[in-house]
Order: C-alpha cells, then structure tokens, then sequence
C-alpha cells in the first residue's frame, strides 16, 4: 500500500504528459457496498457513485489524489433512484439531482438537489422540483454556479411535460418552466441537459409523440437570467436509439444521433439555435450506436459512438469551428455472420419496445464517455468485447484521439477474470488521464489506471487444481468443471476460442477450497460439429492486475439428435421474486437447442441467459430473484442452421 500511494502522489505531483504513454494500473479501493453509476463529475479527479446496499441508497463521492483514491463525501440525502444526475467543473461547482425519499410521513417526495459553490463544500439539499410521477431527471452547473434541474413529470391529467427549474450563481430555485407537453406517452423519455461557463442553460430530449412513430429529439435553450426559447424539433432518432448532449464552457453545444443510416451532428453556435443536422459517418450498427461527445471552450470537439452488438467504436474530431474529420476506428467489430445476427436478434427490440433509460443501460458501463485534456487529446472510455489470451470478456476500454489528428491509441484495462461494469475517464488536479472502472460480480471495488504512471503488481495467484474432467463431453449439456484454489482466487473458464458467444463462466472463492463451474460453449450453435474444443482457464487472487492461464483440449461427443422443434404454449409467470417460462413442442427436441433471455424493462439489452431444463417435448427455465422481469425471449436453433425462430412471451 506504501508504494501504491507513492506512486499516486508521484503521478499527481507531475505535470499532465502531453505525449502519449502507458497507464499504470494501481491496486483496487475496496470499499464496504457495491458502487453502482460509477462516474465523473468533471471536477478534477471527482468521481461520484451510489451505494447500491441499504434501501435506499446514499450518494458518495471519492478523490483521486496524492493519497490515492479517497472518500471524500456522503452527500445528505438519500433516493431509490438507479443513478443520479451529477455535474461538476474545475472551480469546483457542483450540482447532484435526486428523486429524494420522503422525509416523514405524509411527505411528499421531491427532487433534490445538493450544491457546491466555486472553490466551496457541498451544502443541504434543496428541493429543486416536485417529484411527483417523475420519469428521470438531468441535472448541470456553470463554472460560476449557476444551476438547473430538469424533470420529466406525468400529470394527473394524463399528460407528459419537461419541467426545469433554474437558479443564479449563489441563489434559490425558481419557479419550473415547462419546455414541452403532451398526451401521456408509453414510451421512454429521454433527458440531458447542460450549461456553458456564464450560464447558457441547453436542455434536450427525445420521446415517441404516439405508438408506432419514429422517436423524435428536441432541445431548448435559454440565455443566464431569461426564460427558454421555444423548443426546437432538431430530427427523427433511428430506432430506440439514445442520444448525447455535450455542452462546451464557451457555449458551443452538440446533440448526436443516429438516423438514416448515419451518425447526425447538430450543432449549436455561442449565443445562438441549433441548425440543421448533418452526417459525419454511417451508421451500421445491427441495433443500436450508444454516442458521446465533448466540445471545448473554442469548438473543437469529438463525437464518438460504440455499437452495443458488434462492439465497434468509432470517433470523429475536430480541432475547431467547422467540419469533422474521417472516422476513426477504435475498436474493431467483434461480431460477424450468424453470430452478428444472432446479437441483432437479442438486442433489437420489437417494434413497440424501447431501450430503457440512458441511465439503466449506462448502469451497465455500455455507455461510451469523453473529456478533452488541456494538450488537446479526447480521452474516451467505454466497456466493450475484449480478448486477452484466447478469453472472451467485456473489458473497460480507453482511447486517447488528438483533436487536430494524428496517431490514436485505443486499450484495454484491467484483468480478464471479472467483466467490467461502469467505466469513465478522469482528467486529475495536474491535468493528467486516468480512467475508472467497477467490475461485475459484487467486486465492490473501484479501480483507477493513470497515464504515465508504472503497474503496481498486484497479488500472486494461488495454486489452482482443475478437473478431473469425464471425457468426451456433451456441447449442448455444457461441463462441469471443479475447480479447488490454495487461497482466495477468482477463476474464470471458457469452452471455445474467445469467440463472441463463447461465455466464459466465473468462479470466486473468498479463502481456499474448491468449487464448480458450469460452462457451456453458446457459440457453438452456430459452428459445425467438431471432435474437439478448447478450454481455457484463467484465474488469479482477487485485485490481480492479470491473470494466469492454461489451456486444454476435450473431446467433443457427436451425434445427429432430433430435429428442432416448432415452440408451442409458451407461458411466462411469476413465483414469488422468480420468473418461470415453460413451453412444449410437438416433436423431440434437445434442450441445448432452446436459450431463453429475460428482459427486465421493455427492449433493455441484457445478456441474461438460460439454457432450458426438461426434454424432450417439455421445457422450463427459472430466473431466480428476478422479480422485475417483464418478458422473456427464446430463441430457437441448431449447431446447423443457426438461430431459425425467436419467441416472446410476457410475464403474467
């Protein structure tokens, strides 16, 4: 711990390097609760996140400092909120919205918000607006304190409004204004909002005006001290494709989106409307691109975009004013063929669905991030399919992109033992890079690489026993692979070559002993039989910087095996905090041809799968302590053919 903090406070005590070089990888914070919506406020080094043990949830925010990364406050108020809206600047300003629980009985819950003056603390919350059947909120402060929070709130009447209340630097919340009404929608709102260093207040949202239209964006803006200009309709947003607001100090503003096949820019100048949107790159995507962007305080900016089924990630810059360069590839498709498709398949919502909230997708670090650097780099984050010694992962990934062009570096973070969850940059005190990330699997840990600086080497691994493993095995009823750890040991096992749907399985273990993993190769429905696969191993004490390895083949038992059978009486119910889906089929069938996912919000891209129990023409699979679940997806294929039929059945 010694060297970790002398290599924070080395790190720290440099001036920002303005060349690229590696990040150092420090040992993890453990913390005492599980840091869900991990992200950057934009103050330097700030990081902001929510407990997500105890009912409700507290906001905490933590440093990244000469002393590493420290707890810093546990703001006064406490929400059941997913994530929270929070916003920060270099002075130190700084706002956190909430949905606020009710205080005392028969109170009415509002929708706090907690402030920092310039260079001050954070102060008690306020309420800001009433919280009445809020959707989501958006939050964001000026570099001289001004504030806003904005709202999307159902009425009594039935209708669906975007509400904002604002204050000047150092006084209270006014009155809300209402941007925008309509009839009561069943879709999603989606809400982001921004302020320029004097106060320039952008306000952008998208929604569904009826069932069955396209998604429509608009934005609003409005001078310090005067009211909202009347909303603009900025375009029609591909699908149920999210959006991204960036607004710079100098009051330069971007909304990006997808529509047409193509990423759209549209573009705010200082003091003025949005214009007309324009293309700056396609839009390929099977499902969905998740963008971001970031504007400085002259205009240039960068726009980047991450594709939530193949995994590429893409980014346009600029140095200034004007048009936006080629497309940079960062991280290259890691689909394709029948296994694109079948993402296609899992991640394209129906045509009545819709993505959840920006913030429920972001909970599970899919949003890409970005922050420009002082030397004129964009620093962009996001978690995306990674490969690190033939296993697959979803690893928390990092570019470095010059704003004038130039030489880009894109790289993987961290260990390949645990999925990442929420990944973010962070510009420090110094003006140097750092990223941030949690991982998967109630880790309760943060973890932090800084440019410049060296790895600090984490814990040995222990000696790990795998197997004996009865051979040859079934593909479509998986192995049971036991596995025994000398100490505390995170051990992660995979059938296949580390393609796309080859899932590995984790084991962790808090002191030594043994256990088993169930794994199974998924992707190998859409491959041919073969005699053989390999099984790698992974594994590591916990906090390992890397892990180690081995690798073995298996023989693989061949066999025709019936048909795939047509689904019939597929039902869906709950029991008790369970979701139970069963279905039959007319003729035999092996269960290893059937996957159900559960989709726990409308259209909400999860990978949680099952593979079903029972046979041969009875099926079942259990969701345990799913009780939010709202439809379950099975798919239907053969090691053949692929993926031929796609059921959906609601949750009753």
């Amino acid at each position: 711990m010694r060297r970790a903090l002398l290599v924070a406070a080395l790190v720290l005590s440099a001036p920002g390097t303005a060349a690229a070089s590696p990040f150092g990888e420090l040992p993890p914070r453990a913390i005492h609760d599980d840091p869900a919506c991990l992200r950057a406020t934009g103050a330097p080094g700030e990081l902001v996140n929510l407990t997500s043990t105890g009912d409700p949830s507290q906001v905490r925010l933590s440093s990244f400092g000469p002393h590493g990364l420290t707890r810093s406050a546990t703001l006064p108020a406490k929400t059941l909120q997913r994530c929270v809206a929070a916003d920060a600047k270099p002075d130190g300003a700084g706002i956190v919205a909430l949905t606020a629980v009710e205080y005392a009985p028969g109170g009415q819950p509002s929708i706090d918000a907690i402030l920092r003056e310039p260079g001050g603390t954070w102060g008690a919350a306020q309420i800001a607006l009433d919280a009445s059947s809020v959707r989501t909120i958006a939050a964001a402060v000026s570099d001289r304190g001004d504030a806003l929070v904005a709202a999307v709130r159902e009425s009594r009447e039935q209708r669906v409004s975007v509400d904002v209340a604002r204050r000047a630097p150092g006084g209270a919340f006014a009155g809300a204004e209402t941007l925008f009404s309509t009839p009561a929608l069943s879709s999603n709102v989606r809400l982001q909002a921004g302020m320029s260093a004097t106060g320039e207040a952008v306000v952008a949202w998208s929604l569904r005006p009826k069932p069955g239209a396209t998604r429509e964006l608009w934005a609003a803006v409005a001078p310090p001290g005067q009211a909202f200009h009347a909303a603009t309709r900025i375009g029609e947003i591909r699908g149920p494709a999210p959006f991204a607001l960036a607004v710079g100090p100098g009051g330069h503003a971007l909304l990006v989106f997808a529509a047409a096949k193509r990423i759209q820019v549209a573009e705010r100048a200082p003091g003025g409307e949005f214009g007309l949107a324009a293309p700056v790159a396609e839009a390929d995507d099977v499902a969905v691109e998740l963008p971001t962007a970031a504007v400085r305080a002259d205009g240039g900016a960068v726009v980047a975009w991450h594709g939530i089924s193949d995994g590429v990630t893409v980014a346009v810059v600029r140095p200034g004013p004007g048009a936006f360069g080629a497309p940079v590839t960062l991280a290259p498709r890691a689909v394709s063929g029948q296994a694109r498709e079948f993402y296609g398949l899992l991640f394209r919502p129906s045509p009545d669905d819709e993505l959840p909230y920006a913030d429920d997708i972001d909970d599970e670090g899919r949003f890409p991030r970005a922050v420009i650097l002082a030397d004129g780099r964009a620093l962009l984050t996001w978690a995306g399919p990674g490969t690190r010694d033939g296993v697959s992962f979803i690893a928390p990934w990092s570019a470095m992109v010059p704003l004038a062009g130039g030489p880009t570096e894109a790289r993987i973070h961290g260990s390949e033992l645990r999925d990442a969850r929420a990944v973010t940059p962070l510009v420090l005190e110094n003006g140097g890079a750092a990223v941030a990330w949690t991982r998967a699997d109630d880790e309760r840990q943060i973890h932090v690489a800084v440019e410049g600086a060296a790895d600090v080497p984490g814990p040995s691994a222990p000696r790990v026993r795998i197997g004996p493993i009865k051979a040859p095995i079934d593909l479509d009823e998986g192995v049971t692979v036991p596995v025994a750890c000398s100490a505390a040991c995170d051990v992660r096992v995979q059938l296949g070559d580390g393609g796309p749907l080859d899932f590995p399985a984790l084991a962790s273990l808090s002191r030594a002993g043994s256990t088993k993993v169930a794994v199974r190769a998924l992707g190998d429905v859409f491959v041919p039989r073969r005699s053989t696969i390999a099984m790698h191993v992974r594994y590591g004490a916990p906090g390992a910087l890397r892990g180690e390895g081995r690798t073995r083949t298996l023989r693989v038992r061949l066999g025709s095996g019936p048909p795939v059978a047509k689904i019939v009486g597929a039902k869906a119910r709950r029991d008790g905090a369970d979701v139970v889906v069963t279905w039959r089929t007319r003729a035999d069938a092996k269960r290893g041809n059937f996957y159900a996912y559960l989709v726990e919000r409308p259209g909400e891209p999860a990978l949680l799968a099952r593979i079903a129990q029972g046979g041969p023409r009875r099926f079942a699979v259990r969701f345990k302590h799913r009780p939010t679940g709202t439809s379950v997806v099975i798919l239907t294929g053969d090691e053949a053919r692929g993926i031929i039929r796609r059921n959906r059945v609601a949750v009753r």
